[in-house]
């Protein structure tokens, strides 16, 4: 889509409105990255997707969350030490992943794109543990 057609819509106030309501860096970041879908196929999976959450909204809450993402940069580094803190945000990450796999995952039942999202979140609870 061009970017006048994208100013005229309103785009950039939208994506502004809807950082404003994100609780982390790397939410703000992927926010940037949103664009127009470009077929009316993809929107209506988008309008399925967010009806479907809609549906267990009231059931998530999600708290504000530490960007991990230079922890786990590190990790992947052989020989490389994390502090105890950037281990226990990556503990908390994990475990607010199992809560949302457990509420979508409950839901996904009666809602085919809340089944994808199911399939997506994988499950560390052997990493849970070790951390424990």
């Amino acid at each position: 889509m061009r970017e006048r057609d994208l100013l005229r819509l309103g785009f950039d106030e939208i994506k502004k409105r809807l950082k404003s309501l994100v609780h982390s860096d790397a939410t703000v970041e992927a926010v940037e990255k949103i664009f127009p879908k470009r077929s009316a196929e993809e929107v209506k999976q988008e309008i399925a997707l967010l009806e479907s959450l809609s549906e267990v909204r009231d059931d998530v809450v999600l708290p504000q969350f530490p960007d991990i993402r230079e922890a786990l940069s590190r990790a992947r580094i052989e020989g490389s030490h994390l502090s105890v803190d950037e281990i226990l945000n990556i503990l908390k990450i994990l475990e607010l992943v199992r809560e949302l796999r457990k509420i979508i995952g409950s839901a996904s039942e009666f809602h085919e794109p809340l089944r994808r999202i199911a399939r997506r979140l994988h499950g560390f609870s052997g990493l849970e543990n070790l951390i424990l």
